[in-house]
């Protein structure tokens, strides 16, 4: 464990920065919003899906919530006496994450530019 720790330590930095930013920053472009925003869109970026404004802050505080707690979960899986299967189950957290991050900030493009008209 000791491996991953300064790396995983400056990760959650940035992720938690990053989560609670996106979070400050929905909160301002809040009321500017319209009643209803994208929340699904197709492989192509066609949207197919909307919903009420109060979901955009649904990505940045499972984000945040998920990079909060991740110290949490790597401790729990020192537990296992698998480093190989600890090494796999940490870098598909890692790479979960990415997935949650690169996916909120490609809807928080979304909404700026909706928010901005």
């Amino acid at each position: 464990m000791q491996e991953f720790s300064g790396i995983f330590r400056k990760m959650r930095l940035v992720s938690v920065v990053l989560a609670g930013g996106l979070v400050l920053l929905y909160g301002v472009i809040y009321l500017r919003l319209p009643t209803r925003v994208p929340v699904h869109m197709t492989g192509l970026g066609k949207i197919d899906g909307y919903g009420p404004k109060q979901i955009i802050f649904l990505l940045p505080v499972t984000n945040l919530i998920f990079a909060l707690s991740w110290p949490v979960q790597l401790q729990k899986l020192q537990a296992y006496s698998f480093p190989g299967l600890r090494r796999v189950l940490i870098w598909l957290s890692g790479l979960l994450f990415l997935v949650l991050c690169l996916g909120t900030v490609y809807f928080s493009v979304i909404y700026l530019s909706l928010a901005s008209r």
